[in-house]
C-alpha cells in the first residue's frame, strides 16, 4: 500500500488504509483478487498542552484569593484559570495549548498585573507579584516613601511609569 497522497479533513492525520474493514499500514502488501476499496482511515490530530506553574507572590489577607487567569492573545476572556490562597502560593494551570497568553492576576485590595506567557513546546514557570494599592515599591506596605513618591511624581521632579504608577493611582 502506498504512502497517503490526499489532503487530511481539518484537524485530522492518516492513520491507516481500511481494506475490507481490516486496517493497514503503508508499505503492507495486498493480494487483489476481485474490486477492491482501499479507504483511507483518519484520525484527530493529538493537542500536546503544557502546564504553566509559579509561585503568586501577593500581601495583605492570606485568605483573600488570588486569581490567575490566562487569557489567549487576541481575545478577551479568561481561557484558564486557577484560584490559589496564601501570601506566597504555588500555583500550577495545567493542559494550556501553546501560543502567546496575557496572564492577568488579581487579589482584593492589590493592583491588578498583568504578564505575557509565552507557551512553546514545554511547561512555562512564571513567578508573579502583585503589590497592594498604593505600595509603589512592592515591600508590603504603604509607608511614607510611597507617599513621597506619588508626591515627587505628582510634582513633576521624578516619573511614575507602568505598574508603579497603577500601584500609585
Amino acid at each position: 500500500l502506498p504512502a497517503n497522497g490526499f489532503t487530511a479533513p481539518a484537524g485530522k492525520q492518516f492513520k491507516a488504509w481500511s481494506v475490507g474493514g481490516v486496517e493497514k499500514a503503508v508499505g503492507d502488501k495486498i493480494t487483489v483478487t476481485a474490486n477492491t476499496t482501499v479507504t483511507a482511515v483518519w484520525e484527530d490530530i493529538p493537542v500536546v498542552t503544557y502546564t504553566v506553574s509559579g509561585t503568586a507572590t501577593s500581601f495583605g489577607s492570606d485568605t483573600d484569593n488570588v486569581i490567575l487567569q490566562l487569557i489567549a492573545e487576541g481575545y478577551s476572556e479568561a481561557d484558564y484559570e486557577v484560584f490559589v490562597q496564601g501570601n506566597s502560593a504555588n500555583y500550577s494551570i495545567a493542559g494550556v495549548a501553546p501560543g502567546t497568553y496575557t496572564m492577568k492576576v488579581m487579589k482584593n485590595n492589590h493592583v491588578t498585573r498583568e504578564y505575557t506567557v509565552t507557551v512553546g513546546s514545554s511547561n512555562v514557570v512564571q513567578d508573579v507579584k502583585i503589590h497592594l494599592k498604593g505600595d509603589i515599591d512592592g515591600n508590603g506596605t504603604v509607608t511614607t516613601m510611597d507617599y513621597m513618591r506619588v508626591n515627587s511624581h505628582a510634582k513633576g521632579i521624578t516619573l511614575l511609569t507602568d505598574y508603579a504608577l497603577k500601584c500609585a493611582d
